[in-house]
């Protein structure tokens, strides 16, 4: 929620240094009403991933697959059991539902400035989203062991993110953009989960393996099995 509120800042700070702010004070406000909108439909978003994420899990154990191989659940409160699961998840869900509604918006109400190319960005960015999804999922295995990601899956998904910026390139208007915000958040979102997974990695490997310099940084010891 604080990438996400500090990209929000982000926005509303630009709304009100834009021209048409200057020359219609309502401007800002309005956008800045959609920008609590969507703050508030991340929120729900949230809630709705935790659903939806242990339907998953539920779906999967009816279908004989065993979620819980080592017998610990039971003991655990289901939430607190999948609780990184979930974030890890949310990470993904949110940016997909997020680009979703900006199409929705964009459907309604067309913009009226650079309209087909946020609408393609968003679908581009759709697609970018089901292709993370997939390969960045699950996050650990049934075992709770962490799933490895190679590093030819995180080039793809920086690349493909990359690409997703080049739109912008081509915007009349960018200052002030929902669009251009909502590439922020999915670009805060992806180095979050490099990040977090990098520092897991590190964090679970043996001492004599562990060679992250990441952790230096962040004070973190390795554990020791």
């Amino acid at each position: 929620m604080v990438f996400y509120l500090g990209v929000i800042m982000f926005a509303i700070f630009h709304e009100t240094h834009t021209t048409d702010a200057m020359l219609d004070k309502d401007f800002w406000i309005r956008h800045s009403e959609v920008w609590i909108r969507i703050e508030l439909i991340i929120f729900f978003i949230q809630i709705l991933c935790s659903t939806i994420f242990l339907m998953g899990v539920q779906i999967n154990g009816e279908m004989g697959r065993n979620n819980d191989p080592n017998f610990q659940r039971y003991k655990n409160d289901t939430l607190r059991y999948y609780n990184e699961d979930i974030a890890w998840f949310s990470y993904m869900f949110v940016c997909l539902c997020l680009h979703c509604w900006m199409i929705q918006k964009y459907s309604i109400k067309p913009s009226t400035t650079d309209q087909g190319l946020k609408y393609a960005y968003s679908i581009y960015m759709i697609v970018f989203s089901l292709i993370r999804l997939v390969l960045l999922m699950p996050y650990r295995a049934s075992d709770r062991t962490f799933i490895e990601f190679s590093n030819i899956k995180w080039i793809i998904l920086f690349v493909m993110e990359i690409v997703g910026a080049v739109f912008f390139l081509f915007f009349k208007r960018i200052k002030g953009s929902n669009t251009f915000s909502c590439c922020m958040i999915d670009s805060i979102c992806l180095i979050g989960m490099f990040l977090l997974y990098k520092i897991n990695e590190a964090a679970s490997a043996k001492p004599e393996e562990n060679k992250q310099p990441l952790l230096k940084c962040i004070n973190v010891s390795p554990a020791s099995n």
